[in-house]
C-alpha cells in the first residue's frame, strides 16, 4: 500500500499514439488501386499492412482506458493518474500502485502460451515491489470463438497466469469465461465486473433513444481489418458481406453506418460504397463513435468493442465472433443468441438475427440497459474497494 495519491493506469491504449495522421500519398494511391482492382478482379487480395500509419490505434482499447479513467475520477479519492500503454510498464511511477485496465490482457497465442509482455510485467512488478490490481481484464484466444477451458492453455501458459495473478491485490474480469479459466489459479476471489468500456459516458448521450421509422432505418456495421487473422477473414468473406448488405438494404431501405475502430477499416467501407451500397463512415475519436452508436436501430459488430460501445448506449447489437471474448460479452448482457461465429460467414443466420432484432428492438434495448446498470454498480463497488486497498486511509 501507499500513502501518496499517484496511480498508474496500465492499458492497451491509455494514450493516443503520437504522429497520428491520415493516409500518406503512397497509401492513398494504394487505396485507389485496391478499390479499383477489387471491383474488376475476382480474387484481388488486400493487405492491412499497407494501411498502418504511425498513429494507428484501436479505439476500442482507448475506450477501455477512457472509461476506467472516468470511473476513477468519479470516485471519492483525489488521485493523480499516470497513463501507461502496454509494453511501457517501465514508465510507471515506481512508488505508486498499478491498476491494470481491462481488455484481453491475457492473450493466448497459437502455441497456447502467453505473450512475452506478460512475463516482462511480472518481472517489473516483482523487482519494484509495486502493489497492483486487475480491473475488468479478460482472456483472448483469436481463432477460437466457442468455449475455452484452462486445459486449452499450455503448462507454461498456466504458470505465467499463476505468477501474474499472484501479484494482484484484487481481481475483476470482464466475463464468466475469464473467471472460470483464472479462478483455479488464484486464491484471490475474482469478481465479474464487465469491461470498463461498457460504462463509458457519452458527452452527447440523449435522455432516451430516438425512435426510428422504417424509412430511416440506421444499421451499424464494423468489419475488422487489422492483424493477419482479420485480414484473412476479409479476404475470404468481404464479397459475401457485400452481397448480404446489398440484399438487406434492398429489402429494408436501410442506411449503413460504418464505425471505424481502426484506421485500416476505412478502405473496407469505401469498397462497400463502390458496390452501390449506401454507407456513411463514422471516423474520429471515441466520443464520435458513441454519437454514431446512439443514432442506430441496431449494430452488426466484428470488433468486440464495437458491440460493447453500442451496448453502452443501449443499442442492440449482433456479434460476429472471432474470439471467445465475444460470446462471453453477449452472455454477460443476457443476449447469448445474438452472437454467432464470424467464420464461416452464414448470411441466412445473420439475416434471421437481423429480422429478430428489428422486431424486438425496444425489448432488447431495455434488457441491455438493465443489465448494464446492474454491472455498473458492481464495477463501481469493486473499484472503490480496490482504491481503498491500494491506498492507505488518510
Amino acid at each position: 500500500m501507499t500513502s501518496n495519491n499517484q496511480l498508474n493506469l496500465y492499458g492497451a491504449v491509455t494514450k493516443v499514439p503520437r504522429g497520428f495522421r491520415d493516409f500518406n500519398l503512397k497509401q492513398n494511391v494504394r487505396q485507389l488501386y485496391d478499390r479499383a482492382f477489387f471491383r474488376i478482379k475476382k480474387n484481388h487480395k488486400i493487405d492491412y499492412r499497407n494501411y498502418v500509419t504511425p498513429g494507428s490505434y484501436n479505439l476500442g482499447d482507448h475506450a477501455i482506458a477512457s472509461a476506467a479513467l472516468q470511473q476513477i475520477e468519479a470516485s471519492t479519492r483525489k488521485i493523480v493518474v499516470n497513463l501507461i500503454n502496454w509494453g511501457e510498464i517501465e514508465c510507471a511511477q515506481k512508488q505508486s500502485p498499478i491498476l491494470f485496465s481491462g481488455s484481453g490482457y491475457y492473450s493466448i497465442e497459437s502455441s497456447r502460451a502467453l505473450g512475452k509482455r506478460i512475463n516482462r510485467d511480472i518481472d517489473f512488478i516483482r523487482k519494484e515491489h509495486i502493489s497492483c490490481s486487475y480491473f475488468g481484464i479478460g482472456v483472448n484466444y483469436v481463432g477460437k470463438s466457442t468455449e475455452l477451458t484452462l486445459e486449452d492453455i499450455s503448462p507454461s501458459g498456466q504458470k505465467t497466469l499463476t505468477d501474474s495473478l499472484a501479484l494482484a491485490t484484487t481481481i475483476s474480469v470482464r466475463d464468466l469465461t475469464s473467471r472460470n479459466i483464472l479462478q483455479p489459479l488464484t486464491a484471490t476471489p475474482i469478481v465479474i465486473t464487465g469491461d470498463p468500456a461498457l460504462f463509458i459516458k457519452s458527452n452527447h448521450r440523449p435522455q432516451h433513444k430516438v425512435a426510428h421509422t422504417s424509412a430511416s432505418l440506421k444499421i451499424g456495421i464494423n468489419i475488422p481489418f487489422h492483424g493477419p487473422a482479420a485480414n484473412a477473414r476479409v479476404s475470404n468473406d468481404l464479397k459475401a458481406y457485400i452481397e448480404f448488405f446489398r440484399s438487406f438494404q434492398k429489402s429494408t431501405g436501410c442506411e449503413y453506418i460504418q464505425t471505424v475502430h481502426f484506421q485500416n477499416e476505412i478502405l473496407i467501407g469505401e469498397i462497400i460504397q463502390d458496390h452501390g451500397i449506401r454507407l456513411t463512415q463514422a471516423i474520429g475519436d471515441v466520443q464520435t463513435l458513441l454519437t454514431a452508436y446512439e443514432g442506430m436501430n441496431f449494430h452488426i459488430g466484428g470488433m468486440l468493442h464495437s458491440c460493447i460501445l453500442a451496448a453502452s448506449v443501449g443499442t442492440p447489437c449482433i456479434g460476429l465472433a472471432y474470439d471467445i471474448k465475444h460470446q462471453g460479452f453477449f452472455d454477460l448482457i443476457g443476449q447469448p443468441t445474438l452472437c454467432i461465429p464470424a467464420k464461416p460467414f452464414d448470411a441466412d443466420r445473420l439475416r434471421a438475427l437481423c429480422d429478430y432484432v428489428l422486431r424486438n428492438t425496444s425489448t432488447i434495448s431495455s434488457q441491455i440497459n438493465s443489465k448494464r446498470n446492474e454491472l455498473e454498480i458492481i464495477s463501481n463497488e469493486f473499484l472503490s474497494r480496490t482504491l481503498r486497498t491500494l491506498f492507505q486511509s488518510t
